[in-house]
């Protein structure tokens, strides 16, 4: 196999929720590889490739490739997308803006189940006066389906998004209703602790468990 040498690497943040990294190829080009949500990669991909052939990112098949992301996550897998480009070699060190007109090569799906014991240890806390909430940065499609497998209710979901557009307060009334938090960043983590720790001094809530 022919080799390949890291050159630089751009880290993964929670404000684009993409990480790359930039690797020498046999041929002398660059190749920036980034991974990350689809759909934060999809608006920096160009073109994608299917079975070699490069298309180009066309509102219709975006329409496509997200309805497919979103029936994996309904399934319960999470999942990544792959996005690289070949660029000439710089002297500059590599940053976000080298993360734009990417081809799409594919995605990666995978599956982490909740254990066997979860739905027995989330009903015995339940039972005891104990409120679980679930707090992931996974998107509220595949945490839907862990918190079905488990026995959770999830009529009411806050995404990060949601969360942002909200005072402290508001977010002290939601955390009473709310099971699920998802795509929420540490930022926004912080805040569901401190709001569920208000509404908890006000007596309206039993407990927590953050994942």
């Amino acid at each position: 196999m022919p080799d390949y040498t890291k050159v630089d690497e751009i880290p993964f943040d929670f404000e684009r929720r993409i990480m790359s990294v930039v690797v020498r190829t046999p041929e002398g080009k660059d190749r920036v590889v980034s991974k990350g949500a689809p759909e934060a990669i999809f608006p920096r991909c160009k073109n994608f490739e299917l079975k070699g052939v490069l298309a180009q990112m066309e509102d219709v098949r975006i329409d496509e490739l997200r309805k497919e992301y979103e029936q994996l996550s309904q399934n319960g897998f999470r999942v990544l997308a792959i996005a690289s480009k070949d660029v000439e070699p710089k002297a500059t060190a590599y940053g976000r803006d080298d993360e734009k007109d990417l081809i799409l090569n594919g995605y990666l799906a995978f599956l982490d189940p909740p254990k066997d014991s979860a739905a027995a240890a989330i009903c015995a806390l339940q039972q005891h006066g104990v409120t679980v909430k679930v707090v992931t940065g996974d998107n509220e499609l595949v945490s839907r389906k862990v918190c079905s497998e488990v026995g959770l209710p999830t009529e009411h979901i806050l995404l990060g998004v949601d969360i942002e557009a909200m005072t402290d307060e508001e977010l002290a009334d939601a955390a009473e209703r709310t099971t699920l938090f998802a795509r929420v960043s540490p930022a926004h983590k912080q805040r569901i602790i401190q709001a569920a720790s208000i509404a908890q001094a006000h007596g309206r809530l039993h407990g927590r468990r953050d994942q």
